[in-house]
């Protein structure tokens, strides 16, 4: 998908990312939307990241903007606590 993104970025395009996934049974995944955003970005090597979401995702409390330094350090430590949940420590959101 990466490269399909970077073909609609160098036609100057806006790509739209879903946060809803699927299974090879076809069951709907409902990802963490932030987690979708921030791994694309770090993966595409993007300058700026923005999200469109509802008022829910907003309880959460995340940062209206940060570099995209800032956001792959954020998502390095989330993907050290969804290891370490797997590994029998404390739950936290997003972590499934």
């Amino acid at each position: 998908m990466k490269d399909e993104i970077a073909k609609q970025l160098a036609l100057d395009n806006i790509v739209l990312q879903s946060n809803l996934a699927f299974t090879s049974n076809g069951e709907v995944l409902n990802c963490n939307t932030y987690d979708v955003g921030l791994m694309t970005a770090v993966s595409l090597g993007a300058d700026k990241i923005f999200f469109m979401h509802t008022d829910d995702v907003a309880q959460l409390g995340l940062p209206a903007w940060l570099p995209l330094s800032g956001a792959q350090e954020m998502l390095e430590q989330r993907v050290e606590v969804c290891l370490s949940v797997r590994g029998g420590g404390q739950g936290r959101a997003g972590c499934s």
